[in-house]
């Protein structure tokens, strides 16, 4: 897929994100699908993340974040147990799992 539309579709399942009234949330799986391979959507973690911390952001909208950071982990995690090739080593989920754990337990 070209660049333009891919950005385009993110930008359209960021929008959604929190706006759904059916659990699991869709746009989260998508999110994590999307964010895979790495370096695909950089930005995105540092987006949720920054959603789930805003005392503005919307309930909905802090559980669909976290949500999809949940599946984010858990893709990534089955990627690298998979196969480390993909990531080169074990830094990317190390560096993404202390990340969001000193985000969130500080």
């Amino acid at each position: 897929m070209d660049t333009p539309n891919r950005d385009i579709i993110k930008q359209n399942i960021l929008n959604i994100l929190g706006t759904e009234t059916v659990r699991p949330s869709v746009a989260a799986q998508c999110i994590s699908r999307f964010e895979l391979p790495p370096e695909q959507w950089i930005e995105v973690i540092d987006k949720l993340m920054k959603n789930v911390m805003d005392d503005a952001s919307a309930e909905k909208l802090k559980d669909s974040s976290l949500e999809a950071l949940g599946y984010i982990c858990q893709n990534v995690g089955a990627a690298i147990g998979e196969s480390k090739s993909n990531f080169g080593s074990n830094c990317t989920w190390n560096e993404t799992t202390r990340t969001i754990c000193s985000t969130f337990c500080n």
